[in-house]
């Protein structure tokens, strides 16, 4: 919600945590946002909370996993005050704000985004027998899994819990033991993947520890031995 204070740039893709990005993400940047605000994939349980918010027809509702924001947009079309317009959404609607954040977006941008293609957003519901009302259909469906962007793990059952059951785990691990398999902190190899000039990463080393480091201020010791075996 502070992305426009905080960082000096005119364009920002945003994503969760819980999202694995299959396809060139650079497609995803280019996108025209025909002057809009910010870029977003339908939510597949759009209909319901369209409904619950009091939108029209026209206003749908997206999910804020995977967004674009066209920060220098924002900070003109809303004179740099699109924060207290949040605030100002919340202290009016409160007590329908259910999903912290993506509601207040969704109200902030219901007349302002552009809407990207399925693809880029495919949430669990896509895999699983979905009996919601949604914007989107099967063929949609297929389609977007057919050339899929960014697979979104949405809802509690996420693969990394232990007594998960997501129909595409496999993507998940995949690429998690695969990035696991790199991770070996010695002292030779923390400078290749903390200290370089974007992130402001370090280290120190001193007996058996090894010191992470973010702008001189400790983040955390971790155990050489511990390091190699992860």
């Amino acid at each position: 919600l502070i992305l426009d204070k905080i960082l000096p740039i005119d364009r920002v893709i945003y994503l969760d945590a819980d999202i694995i990005v299959l396809s060139d993400i650079v497609e995803l940047w280019d996108t025209n946002l025909q002057h809009n605000s910010i870029a977003v994939v339908y939510d597949e349980l759009g209909l319901i909370q369209e409904r619950r918010l009091g939108f029209d027809n026209n206003q749908v509702y997206f999910n804020a996993g995977v967004m674009i924001f066209d920060l220098k947009n924002i900070r003109i079309k809303y004179d740099n005050k699109i924060f207290e317009n949040y605030l100002k959404i919340f202290k009016e609607r409160e007590e329908d704000i259910l999903f912290q954040d993506q509601d207040i977006l969704n109200i902030a941008f219901k007349e302002d985004k552009y809407l990207l293609p399925l693809k880029w957003n495919i949430g669990t519901g896509t895999f699983i027998p979905n009996m919601n009302e949604r914007r989107y259909n099967s063929a949609d469906e297929k389609e977007a899994v057919q050339n899929a962007g960014i697979i979104h793990f949405t809802g509690g059952n996420k693969p990394w819990k232990f007594l998960y059951n997501h129909p595409v785990d496999f993507v998940y691990w995949y690429f998690r033991l695969k990035l696991l398999s790199k991770l070996y902190l010695t002292k030779r190899e923390i400078p290749n993947y903390l200290n370089h000039s974007f992130v402001k990463l370090g280290y120190r080393s001193s007996g058996n520890k090894l010191s992470i480091t973010f702008k001189n201020k400790e983040l955390f010791d971790v155990d050489k031995e511990t390091a190699r075996e992860i």
